[in-house]
């Protein structure tokens, strides 16, 4: 087989396919079928994890307690923000309303940002993050909130806590997820999605090792929520 130019994380993810689906060294029409799959499945998850890190930030959402952010999957998780605390999204149901409020809104916008940084990378025209999933993947938006760990069952399950008679639950979500487009469209960051983004599919992994995440959120110059009159009003009433 031809030697293939691969990047340091396609090579590690191709090695991982080979062997998850057996594909032997000499089959080139499926090895570069497979690499095409591959390079795309790459950048939409370096998009989509960067979403989530940077709408952390946006909202200060434990920021400071990220661990890793990372698209190469292992036994456990595929691509992954990784926080050294959860308590936010754990503890929602018993909190305070208040308290309710302005954790479970930050929480919202944190899940809907990866699926919404993918949404802007394929410049999709649709209007809202519903409609753009209805026709690239409703399975997505069937998914019972029982079904742990996907964005959509995680967003359904803190929107349920969330509503209120005057507030259900539906209502809750397309305006978390309107919301979540348009704080992803402001300039600076929109930039900082693609800067992580960038650094995703080139290393694979950012871990706060030698302060690494820290050192790059002083880098990153994510604008906060809570300076921003209209969006404070948003998320904490």
């Amino acid at each position: 087989m031809t030697k293939l130019d691969l990047t340091y994380v396609e090579e590690i993810i191709f090695k991982m396919w080979k062997e998850e689906f057996k594909i032997d060294d000499d089959d080139e029409p499926t090895i570069l079928r497979t690499l095409t799959v591959i390079r795309e499945r790459i950048k939409e998850s370096a998009y989509h994890e960067a979403g989530h890190f940077v709408a952390r930030l946006f909202v200060s959402l434990q920021d400071f307690h990220i661990l890793s952010v990372s698209i190469i999957s292992n036994d456990e998780r595929s691509g992954h923000v990784m926080c050294g605390s959860g308590y936010a999204e754990h503890h929602l149901d018993e909190m305070s309303p208040n308290e309710q409020r302005y954790n479970g809104y930050r929480l919202l916008l944190v899940i809907f940002a990866g699926l919404g940084s993918v949404m802007i990378m394929n410049n999709s025209e649709h209007e809202t993050l519903f409609d753009y999933l209805d026709e690239e993947d409703p399975e997505v938006l069937m998914c019972d909130i029982d079904i742990e760990g996907s964005d959509i069952s995680r967003a359904k399950k803190t929107a349920k806590i969330l509503s209120r008679p005057y507030m259900p639950d539906y209502r809750i979500l397309f305006m978390a997820a309107k919301w979540t487009l348009e704080m992803l469209r402001i300039p600076a960051v929109w930039n900082a999605v693609e800067k992580v983004t960038e650094l995703l599919m080139s290393k694979g992994e950012i871990t706060n090792e030698n302060d690494e995440i820290s050192n790059l959120i002083k880098t990153l110059n994510v604008p906060r929520a809570e300076n921003m009159p209209k969006w404070r009003r948003r998320i904490y009433g």
